[in-house]
């Protein structure tokens, strides 16, 4: 099976803000340093979830309560 990274792993290839000349803004393999890594934790995070899918879930529900509980926080102070 296929991790969510597999369909993304270009996407940032390339892609840096341009400087003069068209040239990349970034020298030398920033762009592309950064891209890689970005890649691998894509990679390793589909790979974690994957094999503890019911720790992500947890995860994504107590990041949801924390963020829903500030939202109403900062309504509530208007």
């Amino acid at each position: 099976m296929a991790g969510p990274g597999k369909g993304f792993s270009n996407v940032g290839c390339g892609s840096g803000r341009r400087g003069e000349g068209g040239k990349p803004a970034f020298p030398g393999d920033a762009d592309r340093l950064g891209s890689n890594y970005g890649r691998s934790a894509l990679t390793r995070m589909s790979d974690q979830v994957e094999d503890r899918p019911l720790l992500a879930l947890a995860v994504a529900l107590g990041i949801g309560v924390l963020i829903g509980a500030a939202v109403l926080d900062s309504a509530s102070r208007r």
